[in-house]
């Protein structure tokens, strides 16, 4: 039985963890808030923009151009989105574990991290970290986008890698969040959604040539779904954060519970065994 001093400092050392938690949770709830906004405003431009291409790939061979030629698979880039910090529960390593296939699949696989736990956890696996992207996880803007994009795109154009693939986590609900894995270069034409709207090729008319809208229309769409893929892994890391945050406050709670108990027995023991002493010692005396 530890002492009543031990278990005293147990609780002043829990509660005061109880509080960094709780207020870890409120600061990640007010965070989620924003992020929610942001990824609400976010989601119809990346979609438009996945429109806007399948609208103009509709009608073209695409089958030799770069962007949709079909890969060789000699060697892959995966742009891995995770978080810079820990304390969100699985958030981290169930991204990280994602991307376990697409490594099985293409053995010479290199990395691009935005976050500090994606370059973590595959540099410690021996995996080549070709740059990593820090302090954009919880706060993504469209300026870090463009900058992934164009280190994305710049890789794929000078054949370094034969394909990217996108690595994040979508966002559902403040409990349900998922890793996702999606090819981001080279596209397939088939795999765009159906466009909508009734115009025809004959109604369409592109200026410049069909091979510079396509160039352009792809690099908006990279930039578009590489910024949404932020988003959506701000959304869900700080709903992993605020959940995890609430169930270790809570947590605590009980465990300072079950030491109070342990302190009042103890207190209540302790005073037993002195009024114990005091009535022997008062009947040795008679």
């Amino acid at each position: 039985m530890p002492t009543m001093k031990a278990i005293k400092g147990r609780i002043k050392s829990v509660k005061s963890t109880q509080q960094i938690t709780k207020a870890m949770n409120l600061v990640a709830t007010s965070k989620l808030s924003r992020a929610r906004e942001k990824l609400k405003k976010e989601r119809p431009y990346s979609e438009q923009t996945r429109l806007l291409l399948a609208r103009i790939a509709q009608d073209m061979d695409l089958v030799t151009h770069p962007y949709f030629a079909p890969s060789r698979g000699e060697k892959t880039l995966i742009l891995l989105v995770t978080g810079d910090r820990g304390l969100c529960g699985g958030y981290n390593s169930n991204a990280c574990r994602a991307c376990a296939d697409i490594i099985k699949n293409q053995p010479q696989t290199d990395f691009l991290c935005a976050g500090s736990k994606g370059r973590d956890y595959y540099s410690r696996r021996g995996k080549t970290v070709v740059r990593t992207f820090t302090g954009i996880t919880e706060t993504p803007f469209p300026s870090d986008a463009l900058e992934i994009s164009e280190m994305v795109l710049e890789a794929f154009d000078s054949k370094e890698y034969d394909a990217v693939y996108l690595v994040y986590t979508k966002f559902h609900t403040v409990v349900s969040y998922e890793p996702t894995v999606t090819r981001l270069l080279p596209l397939d034409a088939k795999e765009l959604p159906e466009p909508k709207g009734s115009v025809t090729s004959e109604q369409m008319s592109f200026e410049p040539a069909d091979s510079t809208i396509v160039d352009q229309a792809v690099r908006s769409y990279v930039e578009a779904v590489i910024f949404n893929a932020l988003c959506e892994s701000a959304a869900s890391q700080l709903a992993s954060k605020m959940v995890s945050m609430e169930t270790a406050t809570d947590n605590a709670q009980k465990m300072i519970s079950s030491l109070t108990l342990v302190y009042n027995r103890a207190r209540q023991a302790k005073i037993t065994q002195e009024l114990t002493e005091i009535v022997a010692g008062a009947n040795a005396l008679k």
